[in-house]
């Protein structure tokens, strides 16, 4: 394998292109980049079969560069070195192509290793890349079932029962890693396949942004259907294989039995359900979905839709109604019988819900103070102490919310609006500028709307009438090919448009200007 090493201090990019281990391993480092621009140089030069590269990196990161890898060279595969405190980024990065993170401090032959067992992946010679095909797909809401079932038939897939059992890296062995034996997401799924494999499992594989998706069907030799029994067997065999070994800690959690691969997003829901548990019950969890009792679901759900009507009041900024939101949810849970630890689970996810609108702006907390706010809550042990610390957290986020908005706003409004003005013409939309600003979408229809109280669409529309008025003074075009200049895709549209804003057709007014009329 040809690879490309990607990393901003020099030191750490030369000692891993002069491993000796590569050669021992038929690998060899083709090229060496600060940065991931430089790195989109030497891919387009050299083509390598992978890219390991650093997160966060300047003028371009390693998330930037995934994306760009994953556009202009989709097969290609990415490896990512993360330290600690980028490890959320790893993981929200797995949708970019990303398909292993190796933690730091790392050994050369965990990173060897990692590498080897990605090579039949990046040659399209192996079965994992139409499997995870096989997961995004299905496990997507965006395709019918008719688009799935042809999907099948295609490749002369038939149907079979299954049951899904997912492999999940638990936080606490995840931080461990950086001070202790490096975690690989290829290395840990090598080894759960090995005991599979040892157990005569037939199964399919797929990684997930955190964890490993395992589709198993039968055993050998064995009559099916899937034995639910069998699969807690062999779940309980890997987590005693891994149980302080070097690939990390991990809980399992195993959905009911499925007859259709139609049903695969409800079995990944179950999985996500018994992930959830795993917050009562600790880590190195087995969680088999049939034995969550119901209370327990509805809690979930509730809990669910509270953050989800708490990010919407903070994303439109409105920050008391939130607030009081925030407590009567509160009073809620204790009457449906929420205990400390299902409250204290709300806790952390209403804190994730603020941390990630401070991204949105730019706002970005240290390792430290993340581990801090979070070391507080789960301490407290009075409610009004834990609602209180969450009202300081949403407070401070507002402050520096505001901050940034009367820093950035005029200034961002102004880029809009020299946007609007550069591109009328073109088929544009507000999510287009966002995009090119670097922005959230959301965040910039507010922008527009406090600065101008107009919308998007109001300004773009305006701005084409006022260039279709000055080229109907200034040329001899006829209407409908001024109205396809100025971006209109209806002349009859524009026509009325034109009429609403100045009061007279297109044609009427050229006559009136042109004849010095009022």
């Amino acid at each position: 394998m040809r690879i490309v090493v990607v990393d901003d201090e020099k030191g750490i990019r030369d000692y891993i292109g002069k491993m000796p281990h590569w050669r021992e391993a038929g690998c060899e480092v083709v090229g060496l980049a600060a940065n991931g621009q430089e790195a989109l140089e030497c891919i387009r030069m050299l083509r390598p079969d992978l890219v390991v590269t650093d997160i966060m990196m300047p003028v371009m990161d390693g998330i930037e560069l995934a994306s760009r890898i994953r556009q202009e060279y989709r097969g290609m595969p990415v490896m990512f070195l993360t330290a600690y405190g980028e490890f959320e980024y790893a993981q929200q990065a797995v949708k970019l192509g990303v398909v292993d993170f190796i933690t730091k401090p790392f050994q050369p032959e965990v990173l060897v290793k990692s590498v080897k067992l990605l090579e039949p992946y990046a040659l399209r010679q192996h079965e994992w890349v139409w499997q995870d095909e096989f997961f995004a797909y299905f496990g997507s809401g965006n395709y019918s079932d008719v688009a799935k079932q042809s999907w099948l038939e295609v490749r002369g897939i038939a149907a079979r029962p299954y049951m899904l059992m997912y492999v999940d890296l638990d936080q606490s062995a995840v931080a461990e890693a950086y001070s202790g034996a490096p975690i690989s997401r290829l290395r840990l799924k090598d080894r759960i396949e090995a005991e599979l494999g040892q157990g005569g499992w037939s199964y399919w594989s797929a990684l997930s942004a955190s964890g490993i998706y395992f589709l198993l069907f039968d055993r050998k030799e064995q009559i099916p259907p899937v034995s639910a029994s069998d699969i807690m067997e062999s779940a309980r065999t890997i987590l005693s294989l891994l149980g302080g070994s070097s690939s990390g800690s991990v809980s399992i959690g195993i959905s009911e039995p499925m007859e259709s691969f139609l049903q695969l997003p409800e079995a990944i829901r179950q999985v996500k359900q018994c992930m959830e548990y795993r917050m009562l019950l600790g880590n190195g969890s087995l969680i088999a979905y049939e034995a969550l009792d119901d209370l327990y679901i509805r809690q979930t759900e509730r809990r669910h839709h509270m953050i989800q009507e708490f990010m919407k009041l903070i994303g439109d900024g409105r920050w008391e109604e939130a607030n009081d939101y925030l407590q009567a949810s509160y009073k809620q849970m204790l009457l449906d019988g929420f205990n400390k630890t299902e409250i204290r689970n709300a806790n952390l996810l209403i804190v994730e819900a603020l941390e990630a609108e401070q991204r949105l702006y730019g706002i970005e907390p240290t390792a430290a103070e993340r581990v801090e706010r979070r070391e507080k809550l789960l301490e407290s042990n009075v409610l009004t102490e834990m609602v209180q610390l969450l009202r300081d957290f949403m407070q401070e986020t507002q402050v520096q919310i505001c901050e940034k908005q009367d820093e950035s706003t005029s200034r961002l409004y102004a880029q809009a609006s020299r946007l609007i003005r550069d591109h009328y013409a073109e088929d544009l939309t507000l999510q287009m500028i966002a995009e090119k600003l670097n922005v959230n979408y959301s965040y910039l229809s507010r922008i527009i709307k406090k600065e101008s109280e107009r919308n998007f669409r109001d300004i773009l529309r305006e701005c084409r009438l006022e260039e279709a008025r000055k080229k109907l003074l200034q040329t001899d075009l006829m209407v409908y090919e001024i109205a396809y200049a100025v971006g209109f895709k209806d002349p009859q549209h524009f026509s009325e448009a034109f009429k609403l804003q100045y009061g007279r057709g297109p044609m009427a007014y050229r006559e009136e200007m042109r004849q010095g009329k009022e």
